[in-house]
Formats: C-alpha cells, sequence, structure tokens
C-alpha cells in the first residue's frame, strides 16, 4: 500500500532570521550557535501553522493521527518543529517519531564529486529509513520535518526543482509504494499555507 509523506522544512531559527535582516553577516558574531539555530517566535508560529493546516485538510480523522509518525534529523529545530506540528495535531510526539542523524544539513552539504551523487545519497537515505518505518505498518503517514539542502536533494531525485528553495515550513506532500516517491500537488510556502481559510 502507497503512504503518504509530508514533506517539510524546520522553522525559522535566528541563523535564518539573520540572513534576511542582516545579508552582511555582521550580527552573526554575536550569537553562539545554540542560539543561531535555536527557532525563533516566527519559526514556532510556522510550525504551528503547518500542524493547523494538516488538521483541517490532511490528517482529519483519529484514525489517521493514529498511523501518523515524525521522521526528523537529531538536530534540535528539526526535533522542536515537529514537537510543535504534532501538539498542534494532538498527536504525542515521543512515541511517534524516530530522529536519523544521517537526515541532516552537514551530510547533505558534504562534498560529492557530482551533483548526481549527492541526490542519490541523500534519495537513498530516504528510501532506507521510510522502508524501516514502514516495516511496521503497510500504510502511513509519515511527517519528514527536515532541512534545507536534504529536501532539496531529496525532491531533486524526483524531478522538482524549486527556483527558491525550500523554505522554513513549507510542504510538499508525496506519494511512497514500492521504493519510489513521486509528488502529490504542488509545493506550498509557509505563507500560503495560513491563508487558507478555514
Amino acid at each position: 500500500m502507497p503512504s503518504t509523506i509530508y514533506l517539510t522544512r524546520h522553522g525559522q531559527t535566528v541563523r535564518n532570521y539573520l540572513s534576511i535582516a542582516d545579508p552582511e553577516g555582521e550580527k552573526i558574531f554575536y550569537y553562539n550557535d545554540d542560539e543561531l539555530y535555536r527557532l525563533t517566535e516566527e519559526g514556532r508560529r510556522q510550525a504551528k501553522v503547518i500542524g493547523e493546516y494538516l488538521g483541517l485538510y490532511e490528517i482529519k480523522e483519529q484514525s489517521e493521527k493514529e498511523r501518523t509518525l515524525f521522521l526528523t534529523s537529531d538536530l534540535e529545530r528539526s526535533i522542536e518543529t515537529a514537537k510543535i506540528i504534532a501538539y498542534a495535531l494532538g498527536i504525542p510526539f515521543a512515541a511517534n517519531s524516530i530522529a536519523v542523524p544521517e537526515l541532516s544539513d552537514p551530510v547533505a552539504i558534504e562534498i560529492y564529486e557530482t551533483m548526481e551523487m549527492a541526490v542519490a545519497k541523500i534519495a537513498g537515505l530516504m528510501r532506507t529509513n521510510v522502508d524501516r518505518i514502514l516495516k511496521e505498518s503497510l500504510q502511513m503517514n509519515i511527517i519528514a520535518v527536515l532541512h534545507a539542502q536534504v529536501n532539496y536533494l531529496l525532491l531533486e531525485s524526483i524531478g522538482i526543482e524549486l527556483e527558491d528553495g525550500f523554505s522554513n515550513c513549507g510542504l510538499q506532500k508525496l506519494v511512497y509504494s514500492k521504493g519510489i516517491f513521486q509528488p502529490i500537488g504542488e509545493y506550498i510556502e509557509n505563507s500560503r499555507l495560513k491563508r487558507v481559510p478555514k
């Protein structure tokens, strides 16, 4: 049976905010790494918006929520975003989540000889981990809260190229069956999710 994957990126971090507010990078040195990668208030709001959207339009029934699992990296910004989405959906996060260290940006931006190698690496990691999850259940919703480069490379592997990259808490719905990811509908920016009528 095919499974549905809701691919998203963590909410806005202090570093993401500074890249917009301080493009010259002058203020970045006032922060340590822990502070730079914390979610901002806007990042937490973005995560809540995506959780509310999924609850209203995608994962509406309790039976669907019971078959929903979160896939994150082991980085705090990914895990915190997923916890906020889970809370908005009414899903207990601790019992329904798997953290995979290999699905983080440091892995995605390693130096590969070609872009094709990087795409193949990330697509392979995703297939391996999704297959591992699905051994527990033949049909499951997976909310994958990952990172810009990981998401970009996964979408590149199925022929989707996002002109402006994968924004914080943007959303791409995929279906996964027999080792193949296929897109369902278009990529949606977070700012468009909050405009959907309730």
